[in-house]
């Protein structure tokens, strides 16, 4: 089970890699118009187009693929992108575009692989050289103040997120078979002490409960705080469900381990997965790592008990996380040195 959780964060983080050392000076998609600085970050010489690609439409079957997920092509080639019905309109646009990428200033050389960005984006969290950091500013257009480290312990890390309301950070251990909470106070307290790993009893159940094999990876928070979406990351995974979504009664229950995401566009291919990394706000619009395409998604729906039926491309920007409003998103790119933090404005 190991090796099967290894090679799959191997792959991610090889992704990552390979991007950077291709170009030691690449950049970042969407470059800012205008310079100067936005939300903490500072400018960063970049190259790349606008809207990214379109590609809505679920599949109608498991075994195909996503060539075969919708006819929208790209958006800013005359592609269409569907006709969602939508209830109200979603907090995330699937005809929206990014631009202005800010480098965050907190980034240090090597790979800085975003763990997180509360809601109101005063406090930011990654991983980098082993080790998970966290910052925090007064406000959304102040600079962050110096990185904090939780060390790393025998046990963590293989990933982590931070919560919307940034009270809490969920560590994936590095054997992928639960995951363990830090938890503080207010937002003034400091991220402390051991994991706790009494919430996540169900996931670490599965295996013997015939729920799912793992390894698990990948946890996002909703923005209430009550729901879990994780990824399974069995290597013999073929046209199913790789990603669950667990729901609880309240901040302090425990996790059930949830139900699979039964979005075609989402499932497994051969060992290769759609893996989460961030939600909006509505819970309409999930950010996501495709390893099949070997790219950065978001996939939509048209309201919160429908399957996501559409995704539009956003390149290069893993590991991507929206603030509250849907109007900023924050991801890790190649930069000038290494895999850096950004931020782009929605334009």
């Amino acid at each position: 089970m190991l090796t099967r959780r290894a090679l799959s964060i191997a792959l991610t983080l090889e992704l990552l890699v390979a991007a950077c050392s291709s170009n030691d000076h690449a950049a970042p998609p969407q470059p800012s118009s205008s310079g100067g600085r936005a939300s903490g970050g500072s400018s960063a010489t970049a190259n790349g187009g606008s809207a990214g690609k379109a590609a809505g439409g679920a599949t109608s079957s498991g075994g195909r693929n996503d060539s075969e997920a919708g006819a929208a092509g790209h958006a800013n080639e005359g592609g269409e992108a569907g006709s969602p019905s939508e209830p109200s309109p979603s907090l995330c646009d699937p005809l929206q575009s990014w631009g202005g990428a800010q480098r965050i200033d907190v980034s240090s050389f090597g790979a800085d692989v975003l763990a997180g960005i509360s809601g109101d984006e005063r406090c930011i969290a990654w991983l980098a050289d082993g080790l998970l950091f966290y910052a925090e500013r007064p406000s959304s257009s102040a600079d962050f103040g110096s990185p904090v480290p939780i060390p790393a312990s025998d046990a963590y890390f293989a990933g982590a997120t931070l919560s919307p309301d940034g009270l809490s950070i969920i560590g994936v251990r590095k054997d992928g078979k639960t995951f363990g909470e830090l938890r503080r106070a207010k937002r003034s307290d400091p991220f402390e002490g051991d994991f706790n790993e009494a919430p996540f009893v169900a996931l670490a159940a599965a295996p013997g409960s015939f729920r799912a094999d793992g390894p698990f990876a990948d946890p996002v928070l909703g923005a209430d705080g009550l729901s879990l979406w994780f990824s399974a990351l069995d290597a013999e995974s073929d046209q199913v469900p790789s990603i669950y979504v667990a729901t609880r009664l309240g901040v302090q229950s425990l996790w059930p381990f949830g139900e699979p995401l039964t979005s075609e566009l989402l499932y497994a291919e051969a060992g290769k997965f759609r893996r989460p990394s961030g939600l909006s706000a509505d819970a309409r619009t999930l950010f996501y790592w495709d390893e099949v395409a070997s790219e950065q998604r978001a996939a939509f729906r048209p309201f919160v008990s429908a399957p996501f039926d559409r995704y539009v491309s956003l390149d290069n920007r893993s590991r991507a996380v929206p603030n509250a409003a849907c109007d900023r998103l924050y991801y890790s790119a190649p930069g000038t040195q290494g895999v850096d933090l950004f931020v782009e404005k929605r334009q």
